[in-house]
């Protein structure tokens, strides 16, 4: 895995026509946001807040693997309908935009690069990007309602490709998990790990100004064609 820096060369950065990024951990900062909702969850059964270990796995799998995760199995259905009524915007205020983001995608944008999501969320993207003021800016975006096997299967970013009309060596997918990365190699694509080492990554990504100054210093002027 490459280490993002200033100095390195910027071959790793070429031919790249569409970045997908995936949501929670990447575009946003949402570990209070999924620790204040499964809580709020669990709290409605009686039971304690979640553990470090519950967190974790909370955070980068679906909901309806981590409400299994989290509840015994007597619970599951009361649940999933107790997840349809549920108001997210209770939760919505803890959700912050990760740093640096914001400038980069519209960076991105403007030098003619197409922008997709491929996120494990369900119903709730459209609130989370309105939120964090992104709404009409990714296409496709993918979540798990429209495909059949999540990730790490690849389906998700099949749609993206052929949506866009991409080969897997033109696509980098922007991920800080274990099923991103798997999901990237399973479609053929590059995969960027967002600040997690222990990901088997071809680049890794300390922040997003790094990246922005990385793309800028081969993709130069005002609006540049990818």
């Amino acid at each position: 895995m490459i280490y993002l820096n200033d100095l390195m060369k910027t071959d790793v950065f070429e031919n790249i026509k569409c970045i997908v990024f995936d949501c929670d951990g990447v575009l946003i900062d949402s570990i209070e946001a999924n620790t204040a909702y499964y809580n709020m969850v669990k709290e409605h059964f009686g039971l304690p807040p979640m553990d470090e270990k519950e967190k974790a796995f909370a955070h980068s799998a679906t909901m309806a693997d981590a409400m299994r995760h989290i509840l015994p199995e007597k619970h599951w259905n009361e649940a999933f309908d107790y997840q349809k009524k549920f108001d997210y915007a209770r939760v919505m205020p803890y959700i912050k935009r990760m740093e640096g983001v914001f400038e980069l995608i519209w960076w991105l944008r403007g030098a003619g690069c197409q922008l997709a999501i491929n996120t494990s969320r369900k119903d709730t993207m459209p609130m989370v990007l309105e939120s964090i003021d992104l709404q009409d800016t990714f296409f496709p975006v993918i979540t798990v309602n429209e495909v059949r096997k999540p990730k790490p299967h690849p389906e998700g970013m099949y749609q993206i490709m052929s949506t866009l009309d991409l080969r897997p060596e033109e696509t980098v997918f922007i991920g800080d998990s274990i099923v991103d990365c798997q999901a990237a190699r399973n479609a053929g694509t590059r995969i960027w790990s967002y600040r997690n080492e222990m990901m088997d990554a071809d680049l890794y990504i300390p922040d997003y100004w790094a990246l922005k100054r990385g793309l800028m210093r081969l993709y130069e002027g005002p609006v540049i064609s990818f």
